[in-house]
């Protein structure tokens, strides 16, 4: 329960920061990786996406300071809380700096994108680029997490397995997160009107569909979409 809460407050750091920005935020959810908080739309600017990014890890390296704090003092007194304060400590620190890899779509892939967004002020752009390097990042902790099981054999199967699947996850998760922000970002500013058809075939109530079909198979004419100015 102390791990998912930090893990929260980690999660409300970006929201927080967020909503400073003007960026609605609409939960919090929290799952065996961590958390994730769902900020409605991407920012607006490298610095908002740059100070949002770093907001949770920096969360998570103090909260791991001040647990480590308390471990020194309580160690001695009341080794039980000691314990839990050193397992807190160990959990935050790495927390944070496991987010802090340069690889999206962890606060670290986020920190590069924004970076890379104001070297070359393409959004899209800079979005592929720290999504490959997500993908290069997941690709070298399934590569680590199996070199862990091979060369450890059985006292290192459940950490290699673990590393392994944290890497899929996240190849997975870079993929689908690339797909949808470029695809989010292409639709923005977009309204219905830029994409439907002016004049729509009419049909009678009683035509069979399989002439709608070849109707509207005939008429389709694929255009651009029209951005507005």
């Amino acid at each position: 329960m102390l791990f998912f809460t930090c893990v929260l407050l980690h999660e409300l750091a970006h929201s927080l920061v967020a909503l400073r920005f003007q960026i609605p935020v609409r939960g919090i959810t929290l799952f065996i990786f961590g958390g994730v908080s769902h900020i409605a739309h991407d920012a607006r600017s490298p610095r908002a996406e740059f100070l949002i990014a770093l907001a949770g890890p920096v969360t998570s390296l103090l909260l791991g300071i001040i647990a480590a704090a308390a471990y020194w003092l309580l160690h001695g007194q009341n080794e039980a809380a000691a314990m839990i304060c050193f397992g807190l400590a160990y959990v935050n620190v790495s927390l944070g700096l496991f987010n802090l890899l340069p690889g999206f779509p962890l606060d670290g892939g986020r920190l590069l994108r924004s970076m890379i967004w104001f070297a070359g002020d393409d959004f899209a752009w800079a979005t592929r680029v720290a999504a490959r390097a997500g993908q290069i990042t997941a690709v070298c902790l399934i590569a680590a997490g199996a070199y862990l099981i091979v060369t450890e054999g059985q006292r290192a199967l459940l950490n290699g397995l673990w590393i392994s699947f944290i890497g899929w996850f996240l190849l997975q998760a870079a993929a689908r997160t690339l797909t949808s922000t470029l695809l989010l970002h292409e639709l923005d500013g977009v309204v219905a009107r830029d994409v439907m058809r002016t004049n729509p075939p009419l049909v009678t109530a009683d035509q069979p569909l399989s002439d709608l079909a070849t109707l509207l198979l005939r008429q389709s004419t694929p255009r651009p979409i029209s951005r507005p100015p």
